[in-house]
């Protein structure tokens, strides 16, 4: 499971309310908590203040 996962579930959110609270279609927000996008930095900001934890913790790269 993946970090923004993670984060949301533990929130107690839904995909869909956190695609409206960022202003954003539920389809892009899967995207993105997918890994298959990767949102621009207003966006990241606004989801990982969202989700309580800096933009570095949800998208950690790995080596």
């Amino acid at each position: 499971m993946n970090e923004i996962r993670i984060r949301r579930k533990e929130q107690g959110l839904s995909q869909q309310q956190v695609a409206d609270r960022l202003g954003v279609g539920r389809t892009v927000y899967l995207r993105i908590e997918n890994r298959m996008r990767y949102p621009k930095v207003d966006l990241a900001l606004d989801l990982a203040g969202l989700l309580g934890c800096t933009v570095e913790e949800l998208f950690r790269i790995e080596e």
